[in-house]
């Protein structure tokens, strides 16, 4: 994957579609590949915290692997991608795996204009953030999109992690960036786009000091003890990710009677 320069929202999903079917086997089959992917679907389901009736949307599902790891925690499930390629592998996927309470839609993130108001317990995403033009848009439509009560999830790279900018360039020789149009944000920026767009009991938490596939196991055995320890201190500032939750407690009604 190059640091392809784009100017629009098309040619990211253009660069999407074109690597498709090799997005699931972009991580080593190794020890540090399966602790992280077991720690973002462990943090899913902490903050989702699903009682089995929710119906749950994913949004930039990709090929659906945190969805279809998931699906035995919610009613139902959709999720959506703006890459065709990307959904019909999500698709053979879940087919494979026998799924049969989720769904794939074709729907942009920042619109999210196939679903009325208020239709979900719980939206979620996973390295999604990164990749918008206008997170602030995504923000608001799945505020609209929201069940009074409802939740979002969210995982994304932490803007003041040393891996993203200066130790994963040196292991890997190139940019981590997909696009010249991904972004970082940090866990401030985070919770002024979430104030901002009314979201409420916001809670932001740092994880992981230890990537994928960069590991090797005997040093993994190591080393994945003494992420456990840094979490706990200071350090956790330089975790790779940032996860969150977020609340919608009011309706666009009640926001309006409250500001007058």
């Amino acid at each position: 994957m190059s640091n392809k320069l784009t100017k629009n929202k098309q040619q990211v999903v253009d660069f999407y579609e074109a690597i498709a079917l090799d997005w699931d086997t972009r991580f080593k089959n190794n020890l540090s590949t399966a602790h992280f992917l077991n720690r973002r679907l462990n943090l899913l389901k902490q903050f989702m915290n699903l009682q089995g009736q929710e119906t749950v949307l994913e949004i930039g599902c990709g090929t659906g692997f945190h969805l279809i790891n998931l699906a035995n925690y919610f009613y139902s499930g959709i999720g959506t991608d703006l890459a065709p390629a990307m959904l019909d592998i999500a698709k053979k996927n879940s087919q494979r795996l026998k799924i049969k309470n989720i769904h794939f839609k074709i729907d942009d993130a920042e619109t999210l204009a196939k679903f009325p108001n208020n239709s979900f317990g719980v939206v979620f995403f996973v390295g999604l953030l990164e990749h918008l033009i206008n997170p602030l848009a995504c923000f608001q439509n799945v505020w609209r999109v929201l069940k009074k009560g409802g939740r979002l999830v969210g995982i994304t790279p932490n803007k003041y992690s040393p891996w993203y900018y200066l130790i994963g360039p040196i292991f890997r020789g190139k940019s981590l960036k997909h696009l010249s149009t991904d972004r970082n944000y940090s866990q401030r920026e985070i919770n002024q786009m979430l104030e901002q767009t009314h979201f409420t009991k916001i809670q932001i938490r740092h994880w992981g000091l230890l990537p994928a596939n960069d590991i090797p196991n005997n040093l993994f055995k190591i080393l994945a003890q003494i992420e456990t320890i840094a979490e706990k201190t200071w350090l956790k500032h330089l975790a790779g990710g940032l996860s969150f939750i977020a609340y919608k407690h009011s309706t666009k009604s009640e926001i309006f009677i409250n500001k007058n």
